[in-house]
């Protein structure tokens, strides 16, 4: 069912991936973190955080790379089969090093 807050969620989302494509990452982060409040069983929401908070370089890594595997994890459960996901697992997984 198409509910009211899962449409402003979904516009919260696509604001985000407008943001994250012009890469002003900390309100993109904000636009997903709207859109995961709002419904928190997208994972492509949780995708689109973890994007967000990647490729900020504003972070800290070690501290980023915490966030991201509990993102990525929620996200995981979500959809276990997503490529997307694992694609950023790999991202975390270099990041460490």
């Amino acid at each position: 069912m198409d509910t009211a807050a899962r449409k402003k969620s979904r516009d919260a989302f696509q604001r985000g991936v407008t943001l994250l494509g012009q890469g002003k990452f900390f309100e993109a982060e904000t636009a997903f973190r709207q859109a995961i409040e709002m419904c928190a069983d997208e994972h492509v929401y949780l995708v689109g955080l973890a994007r967000s908070l990647y490729y900020n370089s504003e972070y800290d890594r070690d501290s980023k790379v915490s966030v991201l595997q509990t993102v990525i994890a929620r996200a995981r459960d979500l959809a276990p089969n997503d490529s997307r996901v694992e694609t950023l697992q790999t991202w975390i997984d270099a990041a460490r090093r």
